[in-house]
């Protein structure tokens, strides 16, 4: 069964926003004389649905794929307040993701610029080079940036309701929290795969197979415009260890997550070539999986520090039982202080380690 479920975003006021953890929950009615706005959000965020439910608010409103939208010339576009759905999809696998939002700039000035607005992944944004070219449309140069904001604990409960797949809301919402994967009921994707993975309320004995079975259905991709454009060679153990190489360099380093269009490493962000190694199909494939967030114009970061912990853990623990792996003492002198212990920060990465490497 589907339901409705109103859904806010958070406007950024500039390209330096930063997407706050604390939503501002601003009704999309707000905007709808706005001339033009730009949603963003993070995969299976609910984009779609937001875009098809207010394209159905009047007669003037019509809901179009971007791709289907560069493909076609329809007379029924003309005076119509444009709802133009995944930006993201048409640039993937593009090596310039530039050419695309020109492409679409050109179709609307075309239509003579009517009212339009466009969705995007948050990672498939371009910050002020997509911003510049849209305003460049539009007489009074401006174009809103909103970001979905995640459900709210009552929005998750309605869903949890109306899903035949879990008998009781309580037992699951309570698994959740002790497993450490509350955080991933926030999206709706999210949320009903996690439903799936755990059949309802059966979840599994050990709090490993929880959150393996959470990373690999966030690292999946299940968009088929995405799948199509990247097919990926990686199978999902592949990604999973390349994402805890991630993780482990985020958390040992203190630094706050990747900068994947820099040139150099900041303080608090790490650029993507300094990290990279190989194949950059992979690196990508991961930090637009719902394993990673968007923080600010072009950085990404771990979802939550309790998956971050536990990929981390993964790929450490299983270094050290490889044959010419990494050193047990290696790893004890990036988390241990002076006087041997455990640094409180990193208790839970050393439990997570400590699971892997005993595994073998």
């Amino acid at each position: 069964m589907t339901i409705s479920i109103k859904r806010t975003c958070s406007e950024l006021k500039n390209e330096l926003s930063e997407i706050s953890q604390t939503p501002h929950r601003i009704p999309f009615d707000e905007f709808r004389d706005r001339h033009a706005y730009v949603l963003l959000g993070a995969p299976g965020s609910g984009k779609t649905e937001v875009f098809k439910s207010e394209a159905k608010i009047s007669k003037i409103c019509h809901y179009e794929t971007a791709r289907n939208f560069l493909k076609y010339d329809k007379s029924e576009w003309k005076n119509k307040d444009l709802f133009i759905d995944g930006l993201d999809e048409v640039r993937a696998g593009t090596s310039d993701g530039l050419t695309t939002i020109d492409a679409i700039c050109t179709k609307l000035y075309k239509l003579n610029c009517p009212k339009f607005r466009i969705s995007c992944r948050a990672t498939e944004w371009f910050g002020a080079n997509d911003r510049v070219a849209l305003c460049e449309l539009i007489p009074n140069g401006s174009v809103d940036v909103l970001y979905l904001d995640p459900l709210t604990d009552e929005q998750i409960l309605e869903i949890l309701h109306h899903n035949s797949c879990v008998p009781s809301v309580d037992d699951f919402m309570k698994s959740a929290r002790e497993y450490g994967v509350d955080s991933l009921l926030n999206n709706p994707q999210s949320l009903n795969l996690l439903v799936q993975s755990v059949s309802g309320n059966a979840w599994p004995e050990s709090r490993s197979e929880v959150f393996e079975k959470a990373c690999k259905t966030l690292i999946a991709e299940y968009n088929a415009e995405h799948q199509r454009a990247l097919p990926s060679k990686y199978n999902l153990t592949d990604l999973l260890d390349e994402a805890g190489r991630l993780c482990a360099l985020q958390l040992l380093t203190g630094y706050i997550g990747f900068d994947i269009f820099g040139q150099v490493s900041t303080d608090e962000y790490i650029t993507v070539n300094d990290i990279q190694k190989g194949d950059s199909e992979i690196f990508r494939r991961i930090y637009s999986s719902g394993l990673f967030k968007t923080t600010m114009e072009g950085h990404v970061a771990p979802i939550h520090l309790n998956i971050s912990e536990f990929l981390a853990g993964r790929y450490l623990g299983k270094l050290l039982i490889d044959e010419g792996g990494l050193p047990v003492k290696r790893v004890l002198s990036l988390i241990t202080g002076r006087d041997g212990g455990i640094i409180s920060k990193f208790q839970n990465l050393a439990g997570w380690i400590a699971s892997f490497s005993n595994s073998g």
